[in-house]
């Protein structure tokens, strides 16, 4: 199994200093707000996808006065690697076992990471955006390739937009964009295609054991490629637009309850459910593609569910994963058996 052995944080956040072994099993960080609690996840999840999933930009990281922050990461799968993050003013350093590393591609996903937020909510009930995004991350902790195919594809997207502004637009120029930009939207819709159903399969199965009772579960992609479109018939609301108004930037997908939208239709408690439920579906297929649990990371994620959904989330959890949440307090239904309670202060 993938496990994080030791976790180091230098100069992040709140913690000047902060180091702890961490057991495989499940490890709850439990303090008030303002803590560090979820600065320890955040720290965990940049060494997994080089970014942060609180803020986009990096200098609120470093503690406040600190010249440079660092994150330490020793993780055990096979053989043992250690990843190192370190970020200054000057720009951001990646080591791999005491060694530089030059293309992200190296360091992305080496500690594949799975992150439940009270936010999730907005994968049900919040813009396409936020479920393209999520898509993508999915797709590629699975298939590094699909890292680069997405940045290739939106470096011609900009170079096509930029294009459409232009006062003349030359027409050899637009042939040859539209020649760059359509096996690259074929082939991310291809790889889109075969998730979605992978998902859709995985939440009808799952569903009753995640409290949706006898309502149906679905996912339904919505692609926006649907092969070669008709160019010249685009060109007059494209160039009114200034935009390109097909392919895989536009994707959206319809989340459904018994057959009806669950964003206009489902509870909060319904909607929240189906949020974690995307989220675990992501976990088991980081393992069908990998061999191994991701590390999952519990932000805070369940203390708005009841009693019974909150159980019934924890169960269904592998109990095979390493599981690092954080908690304010402790209720009934909250501890998983067995959890290294660790208090910060």
């Amino acid at each position: 199994m993938i496990a994080l052995h030791h976790l180091r944080l230098h100069q992040f956040r709140c913690h000047a200093a902060w180091e702890r072994d961490l057991a495989p099993g499940v490890t709850v960080f439990l303090g008030r707000n303002g803590k560090g609690k979820t600065s320890i996840l955040e720290a965990v999840y940049l060494i997994s996808r080089l970014r942060s999933f609180r803020t986009a930009h990096r200098e609120e990281m470093l503690k406040w006065g600190g010249e440079a922050d660092r994150v330490d990461a020793q993780i055990v799968f096979g053989a043992e690697a250690l990843m190192s993050f370190t970020w200054k003013k000057s720009g951001r350093f990646l080591e791999r076992n005491r060694e530089g590393v030059r293309d992200p591609k190296d360091f992305f996903g080496v500690l594949p990471t799975v992150l439940f937020t009270p936010e999730d909510q907005q994968l049900v009930t919040g813009g396409a955006a936020v479920r393209r995004h999520w898509m993508d991350h999915l797709l590629g902790q699975q298939h590094p390739a699909y890292i680069e195919l997405s940045q290739r594809y939106h470096r011609v997207l900009k170079q096509r937009n930029a294009w459409l502004k232009e006062e003349r637009p030359s027409e050899e120029i637009g042939t040859v964009l539209q020649q760059q930009f359509e096996p690259l939207a074929e082939e991310i819709t291809g790889y889109r295609v075969v998730e979605s159903a992978r998902i859709q399969r995985s939440l009808q199965s799952a569903g009753a054991d995640l409290g949706f009772g006898s309502l149906a579960v679905g996912i339904d992609y919505l692609p926006k490629w649907k092969g070669v479109p008709d160019w010249k018939g685009l060109w007059e609301r494209e160039r009114r637009l200034q935009q390109t108004l097909v392919g895989p930037h536009r994707d959206e997908w319809d989340l459904q309850l018994g057959g009806r939208s669950a964003a206009d239709f489902g509870s909060q408690g319904q909607q929240r459910v189906f949020s974690l439920a995307l989220r675990l579906m992501e976990a088991r297929h980081l393992y069908e593609t990998k061999g191994s649990w991701p590390v999952l990371l519990i932000d805070d994620a369940t203390h708005s569910l009841d009693q019974e959904r909150r159980e019934r989330f924890h169960a269904f959890l592998p109990k095979e994963a390493q599981r690092l949440m954080t908690l304010p307090d402790a209720r009934p239904g909250d501890l998983p058996e067995g959890a290294e309670i660790v208090e910060i202060e």
